[in-house]
């Protein structure tokens, strides 16, 4: 009952809020700018169960309806995607970016939008709502499938606007690409196009690559990375551990991690320390287990939040390990001298970190990237023949190809060129990085190496880029679009060439 009355009052203090005007009876013009939104004596008004917003960019609905459970949804919302838009208020850590609509402070790409009515009311100073992503953002993000995608959204793909599936459950990895309608998504392509030419040349939003700081801990991680070795394959001789077992140790672990609520950061370096043992030691079977387990107690340690780390005992008594105590912290020190203390090993996350952040893509890639990422982790077929550096990059460019992304080919010709690897490698790493993954059923993705063959059509797939590029250019000299940055994605095999 208190419910429905907030919500009526919410509704009712809307109507007073001012409307974009339209042609009486008029329900196109309102409908173009939202769905559903109708006009209703000169002004357009939100459909039911949503509230209007002013933003900077106009007005906006925001649906008190939570999608993934039909009922009232957080005080504390975005306006997309419909209904899950609280999934997306900008945080600080775990702290909510709170924000007054007087004095905007919210990051870079976000605006502060309005909250209920009833929520703004438990604060003591002026705030009065939370940092949302601005248009400009939301077309920049990816879209966002899910796990169990059913219903059908609409995206801005860099060119133009495209059809996908949406799971509305999902709580970790929604972003504000996604539209009701095609025309909501066109909508939001125009005024993303009007910010598109109005900002610097090199503020647009192909990949910049320009993050000093990112080359920087780039450059650090090779040269770690070039230290290291890559494990070694053994065959069932001599107890030694073979490819079989070191992939049931590494899907282990990124069990547990799920189990535990684990961050990726955490499994990786668990698993990217636990085979750097295995290549030192050449440890049997038998005391492999304990490796991976003690890997993982000191990755927790390295990575997770004080708060977070378990006691040692009760770790091992949820895992149900027969190991002790004190084996498991001789285990530890032992680990600490193979490494010589050093624990910031180049793990595949941690290239992928710095990738986003070079590349100008959003962090909220990531975060879905971990399913995938998981995958490779256990595929000893993949880590032993490539370096972390490498599996990273294949997996971020086979994960934008598959989603249509406009860059994908400059982002990976601008990092493979940084990394300083041959293009054969690039595309041996891509094959069977996508075997895995199921991207990819080429014959001789199991292959080392390339074939002169491999080599000629990723030439030709560069040129036939450029071409289209400058193609595009030419096209749109007299009338601007979107598509002038693919100027951009295109310089950037100049750049880095």
């Amino acid at each position: 009952m208190i419910s429905v009355l907030l919500v009526l009052a919410v509704i009712g203090a809307a109507n007073t809020l001012p409307t974009d005007e339209c042609a009486s009876g008029d329900d196109r013009a309102c409908e173009r700018h939202w769905p559903g939104a109708t006009c209703i004596e000169g002004k357009c008004e939100c459909p039911s169960n949503h509230l209007k917003r002013d933003t900077k960019s106009g007005w906006a609905c925001l649906s008190l309806i939570d999608a993934s459970t039909g009922s009232l949804g957080p005080g504390l919302s975005c306006p997309l995607p419909a209904g899950s838009g609280f999934k997306l208020i900008a945080r600080n850590g775990t702290d909510i970016f709170l924000c007054s609509t007087r004095n905007d402070r919210c990051p870079d790409g976000y605006e502060c939008i309005e909250a209920l009515s009833f929520v703004t009311n438990i604060y003591q100073d002026d705030t009065n709502g939370a940092c949302c992503p601005t248009k400009r953002l939301a077309c920049s993000q990816p879209a966002f499938n899910g796990s169990q995608p059913t219903l059908t959204r609409w995206f801005f793909n860099g060119t133009q606007c495209a059809e996908f599936k949406w799971d509305q459950l999902a709580i970790e990895g929604q972003t504000a690409n996604n539209f009701e309608t095609k025309e909501h998504c066109e909508h939001y392509l125009h005024h993303h196009n009007e910010q598109q030419r109005s900002l610097p040349h090199e503020q647009k939003s192909a990949p910049a690559m320009s993050d000093s700081l990112g080359h920087a801990l780039l450059r650090t991680l090779l040269e770690k990375e070039r230290a290291v070795d890559l494990p070694v394959m053994h065959h069932k001789s001599a107890g030694l551990v073979t490819e079989e077992e070191r992939d049931a140790e590494a899907a282990w672990l990124c069990g547990v991690a799920i189990k535990e609520g684990l961050g990726m950061d955490t499994v990786c370096l668990a698993v990217f320390s636990t085979k750097c043992i295995e290549v030192r030691r050449e440890a049997v079977y038998a005391y492999v287990n304990c490796v991976a387990l003690a890997s993982l107690y000191l990755a927790v340690k390295i990575c997770e939040e004080l708060d977070a780390i378990p006691n040692v005992g009760h770790l091992l008594r949820r895992l149900n390990s027969t190991y002790s105590t004190p084996e498991l912290m001789r285990m530890e020190l032992a680990i600490l001298t193979k490494l010589k203390w050093d624990v910031g090993l180049p793990t595949v996350h941690r290239f992928l970190e710095v990738m986003l952040c070079v590349s100008g893509l959003p962090s909220a890639l990531e975060v879905q990237l971990r399913a995938s990422l998981e995958s490779v982790l256990a595929a000893h077929a993949v880590s032993a023949r490539f370096h972390p550096s490498l599996v990273a990059l294949s997996l971020l460019s086979l994960t934008l190809e598959s989603r249509l992304h406009p860059h994908w080919l400059s982002i990976t010709v601008g990092l493979q060129r940084l990394f300083e690897v041959d293009e054969c490698q690039v595309i041996a790493c891509r094959e069977a990085v996508g075997v895995v993954l199921g991207m990819d059923n080429k014959e001789n993705a199991t292959e080392w190496g390339c074939n002169e063959s491999a080599k000629r059509a990723t030439k030709k797939a560069h040129k036939r880029h450029r071409l289209n590029s400058k193609s595009m250019e030419t096209k749109n000299a007299r009338v601007k679009t979107l598509d002038d940055h693919l100027e951009i994605a295109d310089a950037l095999l100049v750049l880095y060439g």
